[in-house]
């Protein structure tokens, strides 16, 4: 049976003027993320990776990390879900980010008030007709991307044992949807839950991938050794 192992991009900038960018300990979870898989033995063979910065600085400091020099095979279809077009059409008021930043800052929590305006725009999201002009990217489009991702990273890597891919929490879920038949709630649910650079399993014989499974979601024990680590967003 091969690994392929869903890695979830460190931290985010969450507080700076670009969000697309590992924060410092986003930097160190990557890194400790690598150091921990290649301690235990489970060194890829092929590397992937969606488009954006925070996706492709995980598995670069991850790699460093390992003392692995591998190419990172850029996969769109890992790509995180325009979380600022699904913000945008549920309050058109946020439409630039900088004016949700600056209503951030005004906010006593500002990571639990943009995870509250986050989640009813996504509920918004969801429920919305597939063909809804205000998005970008329909609910239905970004399953079917992220399954397809699942999918050729599984065909084109026959014959590996182990396989990393950096990817982002959306796309996670709906793999994860996929693989286990959960209902749109839940898979939102779910996307809630990963925490930054966790690891999901999922196993396939590798003359079958059809076949694939999930052997664990969300696994974060490496994180827990160093406080502060374990982070959510």
């Amino acid at each position: 049976m091969a690994t392929l192992h869903l890695i979830r991009h460190g931290q985010a900038n969450f507080s700076g003027e670009d969000y697309d960018e590992l924060s410092p300990i986003g930097k160190e979870q990557a890194a400790l993320t690598g150091a921990w898989l290649a301690q235990r033995s489970l060194v890829p063979q092929r590397v992937y990776a969606g488009t954006l910065c925070r996706q492709q600085d995980s598995a670069r400091a991850a790699l460093q990390a390992a003392g692995l020099e591998l190419p990172v095979l850029s996969l769109p279809e890992l790509d995180e879900l325009d979380h600022q077009n699904i913000i945008a059409a549920w309050k058109p008021e946020f439409a630039e980010m900088a004016a949700l930043r600056q209503w951030l800052r005004a906010q006593e929590q500002p990571r639990r008030a943009f995870q509250q305006v986050f989640e009813a725009a996504m509920g918004a999201w969801l429920a919305a007709a597939p063909d809804d002009a205000r998005y970008r990217e329909s609910w239905p489009r970004f399953q079917a991307r992220s399954v397809q991702a699942l999918q050729q990273m599984l065909r084109d890597s026959s014959g590996c044992g182990q396989v990393w891919a950096f990817t982002s929490g959306g796309p996670i879920a709906a793999i994860c949807q996929h693989l286990l038949g959960m209902d749109n709630a839940r898979t939102l649910g779910l996307s809630w839950t990963l925490a930054n650079a966790s690891i999901t399993r999922i196993l396939w014989p590798a003359s079958a991938p059809e076949r694939a499974s999930i052997q664990t979601v969300n696994g974060f024990a490496h994180l827990e050794e160093k406080p502060g680590l374990l982070t959510w967003r």
